[in-house]
């Protein structure tokens, strides 16, 4: 596989496990999110590899190779685009967990202090005799 056919199929495999993360975080499945997640850290050093081999390439294309460049930030410009949109949906899901951790601290504040308010009155231990 040359360089390009090989960063093309790269890309469209970011791009399917990022989309795939999207769908994961969208249902709380958050084990296959870091399954996601760490297929995409192995992909990332795979990406900078075989584009900086694309990169050399081009160069020696001259005006053909810049517009191959061209085509290649477009698609890392999507690539950031669904990242975002994924973090943006993690840090959703993060403050709406967040929101709901501080209800039920609250909420256990608010038991503890009916507890201490209407708890039974412990019986002395004395004995009183007539």
């Amino acid at each position: 596989m040359d360089t390009e056919s090989e960063l093309g199929a790269t890309f469209r495999e970011w791009r399917r496990l990022a989309e795939a993360k999207g769908q994961a975080i969208r249902a709380r499945n958050w084990a296959f999110v870091r399954d996601c997640q760490n297929a995409l850290q192995c992909l990332r050093s795979r990406i900078d590899s075989v584009a900086e081999d694309a990169r050399r390439h081009w160069i020696l294309l001259g005006p053909d190779g810049a517009s191959r460049r061209q085509a290649l930030r477009a698609a890392v410009r999507e690539l950031i685009d669904i990242e975002r949109r994924n973090q943006q949906s993690l840090e959703r899901h993060r403050d709406r967990l967040a929101a709901e951790g501080e209800r039920l601290k609250q909420a256990g504040q608010n038991l503890r202090q009916l507890r201490k308010t209407y708890a039974r009155a412990l019986p002395s231990n004395w004995c009183s005799y007539s």
